[in-house]
């Protein structure tokens, strides 16, 4: 059939259509008893089709879109309350975590990082659990990269290399013979390093298959200092294409230099000053950036010995959205009796008033210490006082309106060290966990963040439909 035929009779069907929508009566015909009707012209050209079609149908959508959130929602809920999450939030509030997922939506959507320190003792040491609720919190939210490290890292990091050279002295709050208390300015680290002169420092990211891709490039690198009134200098030269970049100050006191590039996987850093190293922050993209930092032998007692309004300062300048304080297991072989674990919690007691002080919008969860065994009557078994003190940290850390994750829960309770010990998810100290230990529970502790992160999504979605 040739294609003018087939236009005259498409032409010939619509003027017949048309027709009939012209002399079709608007309240239709009954036909055998039952009422027929047909468009008008006026619905068929624009597409009209009357008010009252439309806020009948819309909220029928609405209200089914929404019984669907509020049963997700529901699931979540039930989620986060079962036994084997081990969460607890201060009232039961599941809203919690929102402020701090509304400041990561925000960071996303204005192009900046917003920050979680994860402080803890030797069992995060090597960005073992900060890596799985970094690489969560990325891949749902956003962002890249390893996040603060310390000028001089002494204990190498499976997910970034560095390498130091210099004669800088450490200034900190914990690690025995290295702890000072000048001043007060250790940084949002606790840790800091006082350089005097020249230093040098190399940062390198993994190739390892095992460490995320997030972590394997950086497209943004600054320097958190205290300048001491000096010119500080310090320049940043990739080693993958060998430019560099200077940058300076000479104000004293806080402060923040930085240097933006496309994706970069190493540079040298030449520093020259008078200065305290607070931190150097190694992020890629746009959301979260979470910062390892282990302080191996430290009970988290020493946030109060760091000045107030420099820490106050330092975490407004990079931004801190959360701290995740995860201590507890340093304690425990010195517990000899309630009393004593009553003095601990005092002491967690203050340390989460003064954070709280020093930064009111920064949301904290506290992660209680795990498992840990001893030998009793020559077997090993749970210390005797560990159960008692995750139990009263968990009261005193709700209590302060602070949610509380229970690491000797999530393991299996009393007696689990054991277990994990013979499956090999802890060493032989009955103390650490392996590798694989570390990956178990920080991928529980990113799993549980992941479920607060979509009921927040769920809740969101629900308020703008009611709106």
């Amino acid at each position: 059939m040739k294609i003018t035929k087939i236009l005259k009779f498409f032409l010939l069907c619509l003027s017949l259509l048309a027709i009939l929508a012209i002399t079709f009566p608007d309240k239709g015909v009954t036909v055998a008893g039952k009422g027929l009707r047909f468009a008008t012209l006026h619905k068929v050209l624009t597409g009209h089709h009357g008010e009252k079609t439309t806020e009948v149908v819309a909220p029928k959508m609405d209200a089914e879109e929404l019984r669907n959130i509020e049963d997700s929602i529901e699931y979540y809920r039930m989620l986060l309350a079962s036994e084997t999450s081990h969460l607890w939030l201060p009232k039961s509030d599941y809203g919690y975590f929102d402020r701090f997922f509304a400041a990561a939506t925000e960071a996303v959507e204005k192009g900046t990082m917003v920050r979680v320190l994860h402080y803890g003792d030797s069992q995060i040491e090597m960005d073992r659990m900060s890596c799985c609720l970094r690489d969560t919190l990325q891949r749902l939210i956003g962002g890249g990269g390893i996040g603060m490290v310390p000028l001089n890292q002494t204990v190498n990091s499976m997910s970034f290399v560095q390498k130091y050279e210099g004669a800088a002295a450490c200034v900190s709050t914990w690690g025995g013979k290295q702890q000072t208390v000048t001043k007060g300015s250790y940084g949002p680290m606790l840790r800091s390093w006082h350089v005097d002169g020249k230093a040098t420092a190399t940062l390198r990211c993994v190739t390892s298959k095992s460490a995320s891709q997030r972590v394997k490039r950086f497209s943004n690198v600054k320097v958190l200092y205290n300048n001491h009134g000096r010119k500080l200098s310090v320049v940043v030269s990739r080693l993958d294409e060998g430019t560099s970049s200077r940058k300076e100050a000479s104000r004293e006191g806080v402060g923040m230099l930085e240097w933006t590039m496309d994706s970069a996987t190493a540079v040298r850093m030449e520093i020259s000053g008078d200065a305290d190293i607070f931190g150097i922050l190694v992020d890629d993209g746009n959301g979260v950036a979470v910062d390892n930092i282990a302080m191996r032998g430290s009970s988290g007692t020493k946030f109060t010995a760091v000045d107030s309004v420099e820490l106050a300062n330092c975490y407004k300048m990079i931004n801190v959205g959360m701290v995740v304080l995860q201590f507890g297991g340093n304690a425990v072989p010195g517990l000899n009796g309630e009393r004593t674990v009553d003095m601990y919690c005092d002491k967690i007691k203050r340390q989460i008033e003064y954070l709280k002080r020093v930064s009111p919008k920064v949301t904290i969860l506290f992660v209680g210490p795990s498992d840990m065994s001893t030998k009793v009557g020559g077997e090993y078994s749970s210390y005797p006082w560990l159960r008692l003190l995750d139990e009263k940290l968990r009261t005193t850390v709700l209590s302060q309106g602070v949610a509380y994750w229970s690491m000797f829960d999530a393991m299996g309770g009393d007696g689990s060290m054991v277990d994990w010990v013979a499956a090999g998810k802890a060493g032989k100290d009955y103390v650490h966990f392996t590798p694989k230990g570390a990956a178990i529970m920080g991928g529980e502790l990113g799993r549980i963040m992941g479920i607060c992160y979509r009921h927040h999504l769920l809740m969101s979605h629900k308020n703008e439909i009611k709106r």
